[in-house]
């Protein structure tokens, strides 16, 4: 009887145990459901695309460029300004020209242009440069954009092209009074001779005589 009592007793105790180790691992198997749900997948990797080879920046070309400036900025119709254009590219390039020379009439041939002189020509080991002094005239008020001036050359298999900024002219009537001719004096008729004046002299004389 004494043994019968000691298995049930063990059998107890040992559901007990069972009991904990079961609810044990359901907690643990909850936890660890929870914890993976809180986790995002990893993203799926972006499809490799195939970059094209993006063409290369062209190399700023030292001693390179076309400067224009004018002596005024404000004129009046009519007048005249005098714009000075200035060309430079490396000695070892080539203008892309007729005669391999830079030339602003193409550039001002819409332009009122009333004089234009041969340029000054300077040269050094590492670049050419050649100054145009071109007298244009205004033909209309308003805001006067003048031409901009290109320049192109080559370099080994490579052509390259500059123009010079834009430069604004502003156009206006002459605020200023006009200039008027001195007043002439007032026109008078030419008096003619009085002869009853001078016929007392005559008679003087005869009496004299």
């Amino acid at each position: 009887m004494g043994n019968f009592r000691s298995s049930v007793n063990f059998l107890g105790l040992f559901g007990k145990k069972m009991s904990c180790v079961f609810i044990a691992l359901t907690l643990l198997c909850v936890s660890l459901s929870l914890t993976a749900g809180d986790v995002a997948p990893p993203a799926p990797a972006a499809p490799t695309e195939q970059v094209k080879d993006a063409p290369a920046a062209k190399p700023t070309i030292a001693h390179f460029g076309v400067e224009l400036t004018v002596d005024k900025t404000a004129i009046t119709i009519g007048d005249t300004l005098t714009a000075t254009v200035t060309y430079r590219w490396p000695t070892s390039a080539v203008v892309v020209s007729a005669d391999g020379e830079p030339d602003p009439a193409r550039d001002f041939v819409m332009a009122f242009v009333t004089d234009l002189p041969p340029p000054q020509k300077f040269s050094s080991g590492q670049e050419e440069r050649r100054v145009f002094r071109i007298t244009v005239a205004a033909q209309q008020n308003g805001t006067w954009e003048l031409p901009r001036p290109t320049l192109t050359i080559r370099t080994g298999a490579d052509t390259s092209s500059i123009a010079a900024a834009a430069v604004i002219v502003q156009v206006g009537l002459e605020s200023a009074p006009a200039q008027l001719p001195p007043a002439r004096p007032a026109w008078t008729r030419t008096q003619a001779p009085n002869e009853n004046a001078t016929a007392w002299w005559i008679f003087a004389v005869v009496f004299i005589l």
